[in-house]
Formats: C-alpha cells, sequence, structure tokens
C-alpha cells in the first residue's frame, strides 16, 4: 500500500487528509563501499501505482521514475 498525507490551513480550519493506494515498486541500486566506514548508495526505479480518490499534493496520480542518491556512515 502507498500512503499519502496532506496538511493545511483554510480560513480558521485546520485539516488533514490521509489516504492509500495501491502500488508496487521495481527497481535496482548498488552500494560502493569506500574503506571501512563510508558508502554511496545509488537506487533507480519506477513506482507503478493506482490513482487516489482525491488529490495530495495537488496530484492523484504518482506513477513515474524515482531515483536516489545516499551517503552514510557505517559501524
Amino acid at each position: 500500500m502507498m500512503f499519502g498525507y496532506q496538511s493545511g490551513i483554510e480560513s480558521l480550519n485546520v485539516g488533514v487528509k490521509t489516504q492509500t493506494a495501491f502500488g508496487s515498486y521495481l527497481g535496482f541500486g548498488s552500494d560502493l563501499i569506500f574503506g571501512s566506514l563510508v558508502k554511496l548508495t545509488s537506487d533507480i526505479g519506477y513506482n507503478f501505482m493506482s490513482d487516489f480518490q482525491e488529490p495530495i499534493g495537488g496530484r492523484k496520480n504518482y506513477n513515474g521514475v524515482v531515483f536516489s542518491i545516499g551517503f552514510g556512515f557505517m559501524f
């Protein structure tokens, strides 16, 4: 399940909206280890999911390519 969360303020009203949609993620990635303490991570994939019933962040559909890169310390 994919979760969407949105909060906002409208003239004296504070609103919170949470929705779910069925989805899946397909991707691959790699880790590069530098020495015994530092690693660099990269990942690329695609989100497959159904639409939210109401817009979250201005959109109902969040299908698409996802790319991430990370830097970490290992203990």
